[in-house]
């Protein structure tokens, strides 16, 4: 999965795709020519939700050759080779937690809703979240105006925990956590968030059958439209305008 959120005055890239072919490196092969399709090979921030393959692997290559201003994580990301790569060339680190604001523009920001920092520690706590549940997560803001929430993998029992915080988490668009899938089903989120529509990025024809019907029945009975990365490839939801007007994919 990879993210990318533009402003006029900000590029922020949200994970890296990842293949486990050693032949094949989709950082050098598909993020970088459609990020420097007539733009040149810089970034504002590269975030990290968390350092699954399929996630992070891809973001070796630009972070070795983009110049990119920052990298964003959360305390429970595992990922050396990432580090390595950040401070052989002097790229910025930060931890990022539920609380923090990182600003885009003005009046564009991404307010991280999870993980929660007691939430990280300590590793015998019953608490205590990892991997995929400890998957940083945000939410896209223009002024009060809540446009879009991103969950990484977060599962079903961590998606109840962010909803049992009591935090805002309405969005008029939802990228679906696990990329849709059924193990990260869960209704009381979908009732928080309460989209206008829900992406599922996910490969074509994948084995994991992203995403899942389970999911896919849900948002048919909640009237909600679906947009995967299956059927479309890759797509692009735009806001203008001082109310922020949303405009989704074309089916």
């Amino acid at each position: 999965q990879a993210v990318l959120l533009e402003s006029p005055e900000a590029r922020i890239l949200v994970d890296g795709g990842g293949s486990a072919s050693p032949f094949f490196d989709v950082g050098r092969s598909v993020l970088a020519p459609a990020l420097t399709h007539r733009r040149m090979p810089r970034l504002d921030a590269v975030i990290v939700t968390h350092t699954d393959m399929d996630h992070a692997r891809g973001l070796r290559w630009i972070l070795d050759h983009f110049e990119v201003r920052g990298l964003y994580w959360s305390d429970s990301a595992d990922g050396r080779a990432l580090r390595e790569i950040a401070r052989r060339r002097g790229i910025p680190e930060k931890v990022l937690k539920r609380g923090d604001r990182l600003s885009l523009a003005d009046d564009v920001c991404l307010e991280v809703v999870w993980p929660d920092e007691e939430l990280l520690r300590p590793l015998d706590s019953e608490k205590h979240a990892s991997g995929n549940d400890a998957s940083l997560s945000f939410r896209l803001m223009r002024g009060n105006i809540p446009l879009a929430l991103l969950c990484g993998d977060m599962t079903s029992s961590a998606l109840n925990r962010l909803v049992s915080t009591g935090q805002n988490l309405r969005a008029q668009v939802l990228v679906l956590p696990h990329h849709g899938a059924a193990s990260s089903f869960q209704k009381k989120f979908y009732d928080a968030v309460s989209p206008e529509a829900v992406l599922a990025s996910a490969a074509s024809y994948n084995h994991y059958g992203f995403p899942s019907r389970k999911v896919r029945d849900e948002m048919a009975e909640r009237n909600i439209p679906l947009y995967s990365t299956t059927m479309l490839g890759g797509m692009t939801v735009t806001w203008s305008g001082p109310d922020a007007v949303m405009r989704l994919p074309e089916k």
